[in-house]
């Protein structure tokens, strides 16, 4: 590859030469000045761009500096609201897993004092156990079950 200065003469070059010594030397120049001058890349065009961008040219940073501002409060608040939400429903599935957890405890104990084959104590285990495996699980109503199931437990007779 040749650089702007070592290319072969095209004719039209030397035409020009022949005709006007002064213009072909205004022509040499700005041909070097072209070689050596360093070629804009995307960052020096880039940094232009912003320079003659409408946001610098109307200076509203203050403007879009409240706006960040306004927005990183709203993210914030978004950011609380979720962490409330995460901590309601992680207190729900641990409640759930200790109602889980109870009620398994007092099918042992029931099987203990021989209830196993009782009716009454199978129908309340299969209500609360329904309650307690069914998504969306109903908190209140399946405690109330478990509660039930337990008191009839404590009420069998060795």
């Amino acid at each position: 590859m040749y650089s702007s200065l070592t290319r072969p003469r095209s004719r039209s070059t030397r035409r020009r030469k022949q005709q006007n010594p002064r213009r072909m030397r205004r022509f040499w120049h700005a041909q070097a000045r072209r070689a050596v001058a360093p070629r804009s890349n995307r960052k020096t065009r880039r940094a232009a761009a912003s320079r003659s961008s409408p946001i610098t040219m109307g200076g509203r940073w203050t403007r879009l500096a409240s706006e960040l501002e306004l927005l990183e409060r709203e993210l914030a608040s978004a950011t609380a609201n979720f962490r409330e939400a995460e901590r309601v429903a992680v207190a729900a599935m641990a409640k759930r897993d200790e109602l889980r957890g109870l009620l398994g405890a007092y099918k042992a104990k029931a099987a203990r004092l021989g209830g196993a084959e009782d009716s009454g104590l199978a129908l309340r285990y299969d209500r609360a156990r329904d309650l307690l495996w069914t998504a969306p699980c109903d908190l209140a109503a399946a405690e109330a079950a478990v509660t039930a199931y337990q008191q009839a437990v404590l009420g069998v007779q060795p």
